[in-house]
């Protein structure tokens, strides 16, 4: 799957005069692998061995794919979600999967920047804005998705507690834990703390965001 593909579609003369880049409202991105869940968005759930051009994706900026899912980022940071709906992944109310792609609703609304999704666990996905909040939605256990408590999220919920306030310029949605990085160099983890993976003495579960 084609990953932060914006970058590719600069104006070659731009990048040589040191300009900044110019990026076209349209791009060529191709997909293969499984469509299972029609997270390819290509109307079969046949497998795509070799890279195919999907015209469904010709506005994205950025693209994130998650288990059996896919998101979208627009130029005008809005997000779309494709796939596997089970534990409220996409983020569109249900559980259902989607075979198209679907508008992402952020309340309040936002402008997207980036959206990072678990690939394992039963499925949790983070998203944060250009004023760097974070939203977080999908499968719950564990407190992975920061809220502070393991109930299952089918809408994008804003993560309040120690991130509120602070501008976040990284995310990352683990297996069954979470982290995210504030412009001053704080980091933040949540969520199963087994292994230590979460940075700290305890291998307890975290359910709110902790700063390390």
């Amino acid at each position: 799957m084609a990953s932060d593909y914006s970058r590719t579609c600069a104006s070659p003369d731009s990048l040589q005069t040191g300009e900044a880049p110019m990026v076209s409202e349209t791009c060529e991105v191709y997909v293969w692998g499984s469509n299972s869940s029609h997270q390819l968005v290509e109307g079969t759930q046949e497998k795509i061995l070799q890279p195919k051009l999907a015209p469904s994706f010709a506005d994205a900026q950025t693209i994130e794919a998650g288990q059996y899912c896919t998101f979208v980022i627009s130029s005008d940071g809005s997000v779309r979600a494709c796939g596997k709906g089970s534990y409220g992944r996409l983020g569109l109310g249900d559980s259902n999967n989607q075979s198209t792609l679907k508008k992402v609703t952020f309340e309040p609304h936002r402008a997207i920047k980036k959206v990072t999704s678990s690939k394992g666990s039963d499925g949790h996905t983070l998203a944060f804005t250009t004023e760097g909040e974070v939203f977080s939605w999908g499968d719950g256990d564990y407190g992975k998705l920061g809220h502070g408590n393991s109930s299952t999220q089918k809408y994008p919920k804003l993560i309040q507690g120690p991130l509120q306030g602070k501008v976040v310029v990284c995310v990352s949605a683990g297996y069954r834990h979470s982290a995210a990085v504030s412009e001053d160099g704080e980091l933040y983890t949540w969520g199963e703390g087994d292994f230590g993976r979460l940075g700290k003495y305890s291998t307890l579960n975290i359910i709110n965001t902790e700063h390390y």
